[in-house]
């Protein structure tokens, strides 16, 4: 049965008393603060806590070191994502827009292989400091590549973590002694992995089923 009560505290997503509340749901669904670090904090603190979630953030904190480990380990995917306006109070009023998505650990559909670039991978530039092609485009992720592919940033929000594994981010990248912006290094799974990692992750889940 729901009940509602007035909050001791400020509501503070990191009060204890909010974790407390936390800790009793089992799905979180909320759009905690945006800004300095706060997002971040809470993901790791809904980690900690071991809950499923699903709440909106700031695109752009997939960028973040913690944030993006989670992705890298299989731990948040990301969903969909648009422009929220909001009123900025310090500043009269006024309309302002950020990009944001939905971040969630929840098991989600796959999203289906988007690359359909069959160009011969010689065709590509590679990176002068580590073994893989460059990619500036999703719609340019080669089909009959198995290597590393350096991808923008941007693609963390397209790309299925189920075909593909999220290897490593790099910001010193260079090609024929020119630097590049920050790249994702992705490398695609191979089938044998795809399932195994799926049969494990069904198996856990059931596992924690039944411990509750």
């Amino acid at each position: 049965r729901l009940s509602q009560k007035p909050l001791k505290g400020n509501g503070d997503f990191l009060s204890d008393e909010i974790k407390n509340i936390m800790s009793y749901v089992d799905v979180v669904v909320t759009n905690p603060p945006f800004s300095n670090g706060m997002f971040s904090s809470f993901l790791q603190e809904l980690k900690q806590l071991g809950k499923k979630f699903i709440v909106i953030g700031p695109t752009k904190s997939a960028y973040d070191g913690k944030v993006f480990n989670m992705f890298k380990n299989g731990e948040v995917s990301m969903g969909h994502n648009y422009d929220m306006k909001f009123s900025d109070q310090m500043d009269g009023g006024k309309l302002r827009r950020k990009q944001t998505s939905w971040f969630t650990n929840l098991e989600t559909p796959e999203k289906g292989d988007f690359s359909q670039n069959n160009r011969n991978v010689g065709e590509y530039q590679k990176y002068d400091n580590i073994n893989a092609i460059n990619v500036d485009f999703i719609k340019d992720i080669p089909t009959n590549y198995n290597g590393m592919i350096g991808v923008p940033p941007s693609v963390i929000n397209k790309i299925d973590l189920n075909l593909y594994d999220l290897i490593d981010s790099k910001e010193n990248l260079t090609i024929n002694g020119r630097k590049v912006p920050k790249r994702y290094i992705i490398q695609r799974k191979n089938p044998q992995q795809k399932l195994a990692e799926s049969l494990t992750n069904r198996i856990f889940e059931k596992f924690k089923s039944m411990l509750h």
